[in-house]
């Protein structure tokens, strides 16, 4: 193939990319059926429009049950998958400070302070936690050069504090709240704070969700170090983040968390 086939191809390719994008940006600003009747009625073939439509709502029932456990769906179709079961090993404290896992839980050490540092790793319980909401690029593999917020449930109780099923059906409580316009008095404050969208906090659950869970919700900076050790460099499909929680939470203060290097709890 010549140079200018090449090129001829590669101008084709971009046409059509272009065109495609065009395409799907017109499907987005059509909100209702009465649309699609009257492009029709001028004689529009509205079946890849009603074919776009079709394979959306299939990608956002199989992302509801990923991410929230809402109906079934293949482990194997999970695009960054987790293996939590392989964390049980390093749930058990105190552990070694010299082992790797300590070490790749500590990150970038302190200049004073080391070994204490590192004991507070190896002593620290470790507490599985649910995205809430995120930084659109935390769900996008890649580099990051900036520190980006995310909002985290999570719990300290034995009961609760593994308990992926509870923890995914707790965000989308506080998901579904967020837009509410019936929200408890036990959550009105945290609800009116999540709702500002700026700002860091750490609240403790009120009964209405929590469901007397020792159950809290915080915000968490990834910065360009924990991106990097997360599964494929993004947040899990699942939307399960396992920590390290290196002191207990105190309310309306920075939640003490380390991301857990993702080779230990992925195959």
């Amino acid at each position: 193939m010549g140079f200018f086939d090449k090129l001829q191809g590669k101008v084709q390719s971009m046409l059509q990319a272009q065109n495609e994008t065009a395409m799907e940006e017109w499907y987005k600003s059509i909100k209702s059926e009465e649309e699609v009747r009257k492009y029709e009625a001028q004689g529009i073939d509205m079946s890849p429009y009603r074919e776009w439509c079709a394979a959306n709502q299939r990608k956002d029932g199989a992302e509801l049950a990923v991410r929230y456990g809402i109906g079934e769906f293949d482990p194997a179709k999970v695009e960054n998958p987790i293996r939590l079961d392989k964390l049980t090993p390093y749930k058990s404290v105190p552990r070694d400070v010299n082992s790797d896992f300590v070490k790749g839980c500590a990150g970038s050490l302190p200049l004073f302070g080391k070994d204490k540092y590192l004991k507070e790793i190896a002593d620290a319980p470790v507490v599985f936690t649910a995205v809430v909401q995120a930084y659109n690029a935390l769900w996008s593999p890649g580099p990051s050069d900036d520190s980006m917020g995310a909002v985290f449930v999570f719990a300290q109780d034995q009961a609760h504090r593994y308990d992926v099923a509870w923890l995914k059906s707790t965000a989308k409580a506080i998901s579904d709240m967020k837009e509410s316009g019936n929200v408890p008095d036990d959550c009105r404050k945290f609800i009116d704070t999540l709702r500002t969208d700026s700002g860091y906090f750490c609240f403790p659950l009120g009964e209405s969700l929590s469901g007397g869970a020792d159950a809290w919700c915080a915000t968490f900076s990834i910065d360009e170090e924990d991106k990097k050790i997360l599964p494929k460099t993004y947040l899990p499909s699942e939307g399960i983040v396992p920590m390290v929680l290196k002191a207990p939470p105190v309310e309306d203060q920075f939640v003490e968390f380390r991301v857990i290097p993702a080779k230990y709890y992925t195959d």
